[in-house]
């Protein structure tokens, strides 16, 4: 019994150590089973890969203007209309997006990528990741 335990406990933790690389397309099989890959990455290669990219904050208006990422365009994820907001941006163009934490922009990105856009980069651990890094905010 004791090493049965011993070896599911070997397995989760096996598991829970293969699947941390950070920078690598996460994929999602939809519904449909089409295989969607939503780009999940750390503040510093967020930071690097987003020159000249399109910057999406999709945290409330108020916890926008307590600090955001410099050039960062608000779009509330509590709008019923933020698909609608989206609508302007170029699908095939890289789009990258953050939250507070990033519950938020785990569901946003998999409906994004849903809805034809092809390349989102969804901030791993949210703006708090980019605080810890040390990294600017904007007021």
């Amino acid at each position: 019994m004791k090493k049965h335990v011993f070896m599911c406990c070997l397995a989760f933790f096996s598991m829970a150590i293969s699947s941390c690389g950070q920078n690598k397309p996460q994929q999602i099989i939809t519904e449909k089973g089409e295989v969607i890959k939503v780009n999940l990455v750390d503040a510093l290669t967020f930071k690097k890969k987003l020159k000249n990219s399109t910057l999406i904050d999709i945290r409330t208006p108020q916890e926008f203007k307590y600090g955001h990422i410099e050039n960062a365009i608000n779009i509330n994820f509590f709008d019923k209309d933020w698909m609608d907001q989206f609508a302007k941006f170029d699908k095939n163009k890289p789009i990258f997006i953050y939250c507070r934490s990033g519950n938020r922009t785990g569901s946003m990105s998999r409906k994004l990528l849903k809805n034809g856009y092809t390349q989102v980069y969804d901030l791993k651990n949210g703006i708090r990741s980019w605080k810890k890094a040390g990294l600017p905010l904007k007021k």
